[in-house]
């Protein structure tokens, strides 16, 4: 059986597909635990609740809540099962455990049972006792009355409890989220392997410290008590998870998770105009954009969807717009000449995807590690025109390229469009 996450063969065009589909008829793009528990040997969520209501209550409504029945994720799944069959176990693992593990159909989210239908909820991630490597879902899990986390035990009431250091670690989230393709061992997905590779591990950060506390892009307490009748203490980890998908909160009604991530956006980066010159009828300036506040990559995740993109508008002295870079256009394109941060992978043939699961190399990757910058150069022609005067600059984040989610949602009664959320802006006279 092969291992996911540590094939590294170099195979090629039709190689790579015959190989796929020999690897996911013998299901080895499932999870070594596939069909070995049952919906009963897992506790529902509102169970949980009854003594743990404020972290059910964070939880609720969130993506890893919500991760089973995405509908952006369940489209693209359907698509990706369609184009390789077996695919969709590999995807599974991560976005539908409990799903996977009771041997159920996460392809159809209406007819799952027990705890399965709400994604990563509580009783996966406290009975998670081990994992066989980083990445690509490698959790051993251990369903039954013992819980783990990051307290010491407690008289049991409903369950035992049992610390788990696991739990309070950066590892535990890295089980998930880095995914290398399951042939090839192309980096998919590497938001674990950012932050390993930036300066917060040694300072003493994890992935808890930005992600399970109020605090948007630093730590920040949150006092009380992990249950009912628990001791209180200064700080427990939130459940909200936040991230920077707004567009499907928004789009499964989860307004309380779509503000989040809203405001997480608008303290992840900074901008500033710089280097101002003049000379042979034309204005030179830059604009250089920090990763002030995320601790990996800016965008990350699946960055060949994600797009960040600097938006500029020169204005003369009556305040026209003389010059405008990175507009939008009528179809949501965003224009060629305009800097985007984020990856671009390339099919067997060497052409551009969408489809991961094609993929095959990186054709480029822009982006900007933790406490890093990038800068983009802009000119203006001037002759007997009007004089630029102004310079008024906009850092610019959507979930996906639109012609990608037109695709994706073609038979949509409207139109689905993607947000693009403002993450910040400068201005600069000249």
């Amino acid at each position: 059986m092969m291992a996911r996450g540590y094939l590294h063969k170099a195979v090629s065009g039709i190689a790579i597909v015959a190989v796929m589909i020999a690897v996911a008829a013998a299901a080895d793009l499932g999870h070594p635990q596939t069909g070995q528990f049952t919906p009963e040997d897992f506790t529902a969520p509102k169970n949980c609740g009854m003594c743990h209501p404020t972290q059910y209550g964070q939880w609720q409504g969130t993506l890893h809540n919500r991760s089973t029945d995405d509908p952006f994720y369940l489209r693209v799944l359907r698509i990706a099962e369609a184009d390789l069959p077996g695919i969709g176990d590999f995807c599974s693992a991560c976005h539908s455990p409990i799903a996977v593990m009771t041997g159920e159909d996460p392809l159809a989210p209406e007819s799952l049972t027990g705890a399965a239908p709400e994604g990563l909820s509580c009783d996966f991630c406290h009975t998670v006792s081990g994992y066989h490597h980083l990445g690509n879902a490698g959790f051993v899990s251990d369903p039954g009355e013992l819980k783990r986390g990051p307290f010491g035990a407690q008289p049991p009431i409903y369950h035992t409890v049992e610390q788990s250091p696991l739990h309070d670690s950066a590892e535990f989230c890295g089980i998930c989220h880095d995914v290398t393709h399951p042939v090839n061992g192309l980096l998919l997905e590497g938001t674990y392997s950012e932050y390993l590779d930036g300066p917060y591990p040694a300072e003493g950060y994890k992935c808890q410290t930005c992600h399970m506390t109020p605090g948007l892009t630093q730590f920040e307490a949150f006092p009380g008590s992990s249950a009912n009748g628990a001791p209180e203490r200064e700080h427990i980890w939130t459940h909200w998870f936040v991230g920077a998908n707004v567009f499907i909160s928004e789009m499964l009604g989860e307004e309380d998770a779509a503000a989040l991530a809203r405001a997480r956006l608008k303290r992840a980066a900074a901008i500033e105009i710089g280097r101002m010159d003049a000379g042979a009828g034309q204005r030179y300036f830059e604009v250089v954009v920090t990763n002030s506040g995320a601790g990996h990559m800016l965008p990350t995740g699946v960055t060949e969807e994600r797009q960040i993109w600097l938006e500029v508008e020169v204005f003369d002295e009556q305040d026209n717009v003389i010059a405008h870079f990175g507009r939008l256009d009528e179809h949501g394109v965003i224009a060629g000449d305009t800097m985007i941060l984020g990856t671009v992978f390339g099919d067997a043939d060497g052409q551009p995807t969408h489809k991961i699961w094609r993929a095959e190399s990186v054709l480029t990757d822009r982006r900007i590690p933790p406490r890093a910058s990038d800068s983009q150069a802009y000119h203006v022609s001037v002759g007997d025109g009007p004089e630029p005067a102004r310079i008024h600059a906009r850092l610019w984040y959507r979930s996906s390229h639109q012609d990608f989610i037109d695709q994706v949602f073609a038979d949509a009664a409207e139109r689905v469009l993607v947000p693009q959320i403002l993450m910040a802006e400068a201005e600069s006279v000249l």
